[in-house]
C-alpha cells in the first residue's frame, strides 16, 4: 500500500473519454456515408432488411465506442439515411409501408438503448474506481496516522491535500 504523503485520487469524472468519443465519431463520419455509398448501387437487388441490419451494426459499434453522445447523432443519421436511401419512396423522409415504419422504430430503438448502455456502464465503471481509490485512500491515512501518531490537524490536512478539498 502506498504511503499517505504519496495519495491523490483521481479526478471526479464520468462517462467516456475524449478518445473513446473521437474514436466513436470518426468511425460514424467515415462509416455511414462509406457504408451507404455501397449499399446505395445494390440496393434494387437486397432486401430492405440487408441495409437496415448493415447500419445497426455500423451505429451500434459506433455507440459502443463513443458512448450515448456519439451514438444519439449515429441513430438518427442513420435513420435518416436508412429512410432517404434505402426506403421507398427513396429520396424522400415519406414512410409507404407501415411494416417499414416499424423495422425504422425498432432500429432506432435498439441503436438509442445501446448507446445509453454503454454510457452508462462507462460512468458505473469510473465510479467504481474512484470509490476504490477513496477506500484505498482512507486506509492509507488511518494506518499511517496510527504508525506515525499525527495529531488530528495533521490528518485533516491530509484528507484535505488527498481528497482535493478547499477546507476541512
Amino acid at each position: 500500500m502506498s504511503r499517505a504523503e504519496d495519495l491523490v485520487l483521481p479526478a471526479a469524472e464520468t462517462g467516456l473519454g475524449r478518445p473513446r468519443l473521437l474514436a466513436g465519431a470518426a468511425l460514424l463520419v467515415l462509416g455511414l456515408p462509406a457504408l451507404t455509398a455501397l449499399l446505395v448501387h445494390e440496393r434494387s437487388r437486397l432486401s430492405y432488411a440487408t441495409p437496415v441490419l448493415l447500419v445497426l451494426t455500423l451505429v451500434v459499434a459506433v455507440g459502443l465506442i463513443g458512448g450515448i453522445r456519439v451514438g444519439l447523432p449515429a441513430a438518427l443519421l442513420g435513420g435518416l439515411s436508412l429512410n432517404w436511401f434505402f426506403t421507398p419512396p427513396y429520396g424522400t423522409l415519406v414512410v409507404d409501408r407501415q411494416d417499414q415504419l416499424v423495422v425504422l422504430g425498432v432500429y432506432l430503438a435498439v441503436s438509442v438503448a445501446v448507446s445509453a448502455v454503454v454510457d452508462l456502464a462507462a460512468r458505473r465503471s469510473r465510479e467504481a474506481l474512484r470509490a476504490r481509490a477513496e477506500a484505498q485512500a482512507l486506509a492509507s491515512l488511518a494506518g499511517g496516522t496510527l504508525a506515525e501518531q499525527q495529531t488530528l490537524t495533521d490528518l485533516l490536512e491530509r484528507v484535505r491535500q488527498v481528497f482535493r478539498m478547499r477546507e476541512v
